[in-house]
């Protein structure tokens, strides 16, 4: 008990059991007095920590830490606490863990500060039960929560991370000016966008100019705004719509976009984009860049189309030829860096306005060229079911056009051409249609409106299928010797034929004419020839042969209307005397053989009684005369042929010896003599004493061409 020392001075317990420290004048049950008097707690164990409860001169009560040497619990004089530290407030069975009110409405119930700047903000209740938190500087309301759970914002909201819940509207901002920012979003501290609302839009978004980039309307629609407007799907993908109008969906984080789909209300695909780049429409399974597919019921035909997709255009004045619609191939080319229209398919209506209506399908193609024409319609399928190709007027089922040097038709076996249907044989050549059969690169069959035809190999046979010649024709059972049908008729229409002695057409024949070359050279020929004068009926044949020369081939016999067979080109004549006749003397006469009875080709002429021979040959000359002593007594007389003009080695003689007058006798003979093209006959007369007379027209003087 010796620390009890002064105890009357430190401790006493009054008569009604109160004790006081410090004090002898104790108001409760337990009080402490002095300067800084306190109680000092100490842990002996473990931390070893030392706290003490005391209250300091200036009437602060304080939970003291020692070691820290500050207090972590003040209580002022005035009333107000300082907590230091971290306070852990837990309500027990459902009770309220901390109450902490104010000293009346709208006053602060807890109130935060810095010992620089002083009151930096208050929490506090109003009389409506709502709860608010203001500034500490202005004592304005930043947000006030009412009893319905809705909250009020004042200023500016910044943070990073907000979590809200609850069944009612949680979070209310008002402005009052309509198309002002309600919120703004900074990123360190820099602003980036604005978010408020109009009349009209429930939802605005701003970007940080100001300038509006998207909207929610009140009716429920969504406006996008901007040159490229991207949405992004989860972390893996973005879909981007461009000011172009092209929209892309793009994968992200190196992650593929496997599909992607547009599905009716059942969950059907309606449209499938795979990651191939393929689209399938009704299928998701698309083999190529796009497939329409369409699954059918079990009652729907067999035998006929379905409709897998439908080209449609509108006019508000209908019914005019041309306008429609089309599919066109666009692509780029050496000779241009932008896309250009290089095919189409066009559909168009044609028809008028009135009455009629049907449609065409036109085929472009763009010609190969160096510049950017537009292609040109290459075939049309016409409302009549008329195919034209090259023409846009097809006049059959199929209706072929092509330019000069272009085949029209070409067939080909294993690449080889085998036939050709065209127009001429080159761009430049002769508009003249062509058919061509090839049989191994070799031309066997040709044909031309204009030029030569041919067939090259084989037999050809008409109206037979066994022809045995190079050109066998079959002809009917009973040949017609009139006007009528014949195996081969060979006919003339020019106007000049019908004129007497004009030839017709005929055949030629000709063959190699020279080892050392493939030329052909003609070697005769037979042709139709008219006998009888213009409108009436008569006619022959004419052969010809080819003479030694280059000339053209020479008349060498005609079968005249009445079956005679004349040499018309060597000659056929005959020509007599004139009553009284002609009479010789001893002086030598020529003998007038004026009257021409035949001559098939002009060579006698009658004026100065010459034979001409018209081609070089052997001729047959002769003469006939019927002869009278006229005077004296004549011992011999005689004709003979001179050869132009000269020349008495061809005499024929008549009469004898004391022939006296009026004595008849004949003069007769013929020859074969060689006469060059341009000799000529005559026939003179010689008497060696008197005279004679050839007696009337019966003097006759004729010949011809034997070979």
């Amino acid at each position: 008990m010796a620390n009890l020392s002064n105890i009357n001075n430190v401790l006493r317990v009054s008569s009604n059991l109160r004790v006081g420290i410090n004090t002898d004048a104790a108001s409760y049950a337990l009080e402490i007095g002095g300067t800084n008097s306190g109680i000092k707690l100490k842990n002996s164990g473990g931390s070893g920590k030392v706290y003490s409860i005391l209250s300091d001169t200036s009437g602060n009560f304080q939970i003291y830490d020692d070691a820290a040497a500050s207090g972590r619990l003040v209580i002022s004089s005035g009333g107000d606490a300082t907590f230091a530290g971290t306070v852990l407030i837990d309500g027990v069975s459902n009770y309220t863990g901390l109450v902490v009110k104010g000293s009346g409405a709208s006053r602060p119930a807890i109130t935060w500060s810095n010992v620089n700047q002083g009151d930096l903000g208050i929490i506090y209740g109003t009389e409506n039960n709502a709860l608010v938190i203001a500034t500490g500087a202005s004592g304005l309301a930043a947000l006030t929560l009412d009893s319905s759970q809705n909250s009020t914002f004042a200023g500016s909201v910044t943070g990073t991370t907000a979590i809200f819940s609850g069944s009612g509207t949680i979070l209310s901002l008002n402005r009052n000016a309509p198309g002002t920012a309600l919120i703004e979003l900074k990123i360190a501290n820099t602003i980036e966008g604005y978010l408020g609302a109009t009349t009209a839009k429930s939802f605005v978004v701003y970007n940080e100019a100001g300038s509006e980039k998207a909207h929610v309307e009140n009716n429920g629609n969504i406006g996008l705004y901007g040159s490229a407007i991207n949405f992004l799907i989860g972390d893996f993908a973005e879909i981007n719509f461009r000011e172009s109008g092209a929209i892309t969906i793009d994968s992200d984080n190196n992650q593929s976009i496997r599909s992607f789909q547009f599905k009716d209300g059942d969950g059907s695909s309606l449209m499938f984009i795979k990651d191939t780049g393929y689209v399938g429409i009704g299928t998701t399974s698309p083999l190529v860049r796009l497939q329409l597919e369409r699954t059918v019921s079990a009652t729907t035909s067999r035998t006929a189309p379905v409709n897998l997709m439908y080209l449609t255009s509108e006019h508000p004045s209908v019914g005019y030829t041309g306008f429609g619609t089309a599919i066109t191939h666009y692509s780029r080319t050496y000779q241009n860096s932008t896309k250009t229209e290089q095919s189409k398919i066009a559909f168009t209506q044609q028809g008028d306005s009135v009455s009629t209506s049907g449609s065409t399908i036109d085929f472009y193609t763009k010609t190969l060229s160096t510049g950017s024409a537009a292609p040109e319609i290459r075939m049309r399928v016409n409302y009549n079911g008329n195919v034209g190709i090259g023409t846009i007027s097809p006049e059959r089922i199929l209706h072929l056009d092509a330019d000069q040097g272009r085949a029209i038709i070409q067939l080909d076996k294993g690449g080889d051409k085998i036939v050709s249907i065209g127009t001429g044989s080159s761009a430049t050549g002769a508009d003249d249609t062509i058919l061509q059969l090839i049989n191994e690169g070799v031309e066997k069959v040709r044909i031309f409106t204009e030029g030569n035809s041919w067939f090259n190999g084989g037999n050809v046979g008409i109206n037979t299928t066994s022809p045995n010649s190079k050109l066998t024709v079959s002809g009917p059972a009973t040949p017609s010797l009139a006007n009528g049908e014949n195996s081969i008729r060979i006919e003339s229409h020019s106007s000049a034929a019908a004129s007497p002695g004009v030839l017709g057409n005929g055949i030629n024949f000709a063959q190699k004419w020279w080892s050392g070359s493939a030329d052909l050279r003609v070697t005769g020929g037979i042709y139709g020839i008219k006998n009888a004068g213009n409108g009436t009926y008569g006619g022959g044949l004419a052969f010809y042969t080819q003479p030694s020369s280059a000339a053209d081939m020479a008349q060498r016999m005609v079968i005249n209307t009445d079956g005679n067979v004349t040499k018309p080109t060597s000659c056929a004549f005959s020509a007599s005397t004139v009553t009284p006749g002609v009479s010789v003397g001893t002086t030598e006469v020529k003998i007038a053989y004026s009257s021409e009875q035949v001559d098939a080709n002009s060579n006698y002429d009658t004026t100065n009684y010459r034979f001409t021979a018209p081609i070089a040959g052997n001729y047959l000359i002769g003469t006939n005369n019927t002869c009278k002593i006229n005077t004296g007594v004549t011992v011999y007389m005689a004709i003979y042929i001179r050869k132009n003009g000269v020349g008495t080695s061809y005499r024929f003689r008549g009469g004898g010896v004391d022939n006296d007058v009026n004595d008849w006798f004949g003069i007769n003979g013929s020859v074969v003599m060689p006469l060059a093209a341009g000799d000529y006959i005559e026939l003179w007369g010689y008497a060696n004493a008197g005279s004679f007379q050839i007696v009337n027209t019966e003097g006759h003087f004729y010949g011809y061409l034997i070979g």
